[in-house]
């Protein structure tokens, strides 16, 4: 779930941001999604405590479970609060680098290394969980297995988002 900032904007910012997790995953919930990827950094405690209550909520009703994380500016792991963090079935980093020539982003880091902490994209978590894959490494390289496919990702530095929509079908 991620969500633009028009509509941030029009919902009353970040002070409502929970409030629009929890109907988006409530929205979601009938669906039966495969997984459920959160694309928002829950780090810090909402100004009203019932807030995070109705997200933890909203969260423990939803199965496969990825939220987001990366390196904050102080050079520290910014991660999901312990209570949403436990409701995970996996925490993925969100670290892109845009294209210095036009400030695209078209590639993202397979794996985001800091302080002796790895994670792995929050696009390949989802894939993961999603497919009920595990990852098998090697010095070069991440497979992806499952009972439908094997997929060789070719570098650990960088992955091509469109890896992550093959084999879909």
């Amino acid at each position: 779930i991620a969500i633009d900032e028009a509509t941030l904007r029009a919902r009353g910012e970040r002070e409502n941001l929970r409030k629009i997790l929890v109907e988006a995953l409530d929205k979601l919930h009938d669906a039966e999604p495969r997984a459920v990827a959160v694309d928002v950094i829950l780090a810090g405690q909402a100004a009203d405590p019932a807030d995070d209550a109705r997200l933890e909520a909203a969260f423990r009703s939803t199965p496969n479970l990825i939220l987001g994380c990366l390196v904050a500016s102080d050079g520290t792991w910014e991660n999901p609060l312990p209570r949403f963090a436990e409701l995970a079935a996996a925490i993925g980093h969100v670290h892109y680098e845009a294209d210095q020539s036009d400030g695209v982003s078209r590639q993202l880091a397979l794996e985001k290394v800091h302080a002796r902490e790895r994670r792995w994209a929050m696009a390949l978590e989802a894939y993961r969980i999603a497919h009920k894959s595990e990852l098998i490494e090697s010095p070069d390289d991440v497979e992806i297995r499952s009972e439908e496919h094997t997929s060789e990702l070719q570098s650990r530095l960088h992955l091509v988002c469109r890896l992550l929509l093959e084999k879909k079908k």
